[in-house]
């Protein structure tokens, strides 16, 4: 009899639990989940191919910028959607063809427009232009910071790039700062196209082609499409320094030599404020 009544206990218990459970388990609020709006198609994607111009201690460096904020009093960090993103790239050490200063640092800046649209296809993203540092780079800083200056508009994002060039038993340090702000139409762009044509990006990959366009870049400071089997050994050349895509755009940059040869260790960029500190400094 007590066994009798033990067991139906346990079942009207077992029925209650299995009552419960699935009455919460109909009543249970969804868990948020995230979904893919959209994907990159592969070929499409941030520049990472590889280059047998890369030196042995060589590190890729890449930004995701927004070209332009909005210049708004009340909300500063308003981005400016139709100006499109920037994708900058570096390469710290870059093997080149002069004979003094074998290593130089390689900076190329891409722009693409921002699109939301969920299956849209995606534009390219295009060079707007390349520029090789005189030696390879130590350190970077990139400064987002914005800061408001005293006429009431916000300070430029600057990207500080510090190179080192030999100097017999020495080190030179210098920096080359980029003002991200700046996207403008190189003043030598119209006349250079005027002058080698406006077909220049579509040359080929032949042996030919690519003597011309080494030639263009050195000269004319024309960028070949750097998708060419070729484009990073025209960068390498001799007498190259810096060219602009088919847009003519570059950034404003200045370059600022630091004293003394001791190692720098620590580097950073505050508004118009470059801060950095050398081996062996108390």
């Amino acid at each position: 009899m007590r066994y009798a009544l033990r067991t139906r206990q346990g079942i009207l218990v077992a029925v209650g639990a299995a009552y419960i459970f699935v009455l919460a388990w109909f009543n249970r609020q969804p868990i948020p989940t995230t979904a893919l709006l959209h994907e990159s198609d592969n070929s499409l994607k941030l520049r990472t191919t590889g280059s047998s111009h890369l030196g042995t201690k060589n590190k890729d460096i890449h930004w995701l910028e927004p070209t332009q904020y909005l210049e708004l009093s009340d909300t500063p960090g308003v981005i400016n959607l139709d100006a499109g993103l920037l994708h900058i790239r570096l390469h710290t050490e870059f093997r080149t063809l002069q004979a003094r200063q074998p290593l130089g640092g390689l900076l190329k800046v891409y722009r693409k427009p921002l699109q939301f649209v969920k299956g849209g296809v995606e534009d390219a993203w295009e060079l707007l232009f390349v520029d090789r540092l005189p030696g390879p780079v130590r350190l970077t800083y990139l400064d987002r910071t914005r800061l408001r200056q005293p006429d009431g508009q916000h300070a430029p994002r600057r990207l500080a790039v510090l190179y080192y060039v030999a100097d017999q038993e020495t080190m030179a340090y210098a920096t080359r700062i980029y003002d991200l702000e700046s996207l403008h139409k190189a003043k030598y762009f119209d006349a250079a196209v005027k002058k080698v044509g406006p077909k220049w990006w579509e040359l080929g990959n032949d042996t030919e082609a690519a003597v011309q366009a080494a030639k263009i870049a050195a000269e004319n400071w024309l960028c070949p499409d750097d998708e060419l089997k070729l484009a990073d050994s025209i960068f390498a050349g001799a007498y190259f320094r810096q060219c602009v895509g088919r847009a003519g755009l570059k950034f404003h940059s200045v370059d600022v030599g630091l004293p003394g040869a001791q190692d720098v260790i620590e580097f950073s960029l505050r508004g118009s404020t470059l801060l950095y500190s050398r081996l062996n400094d108390v």
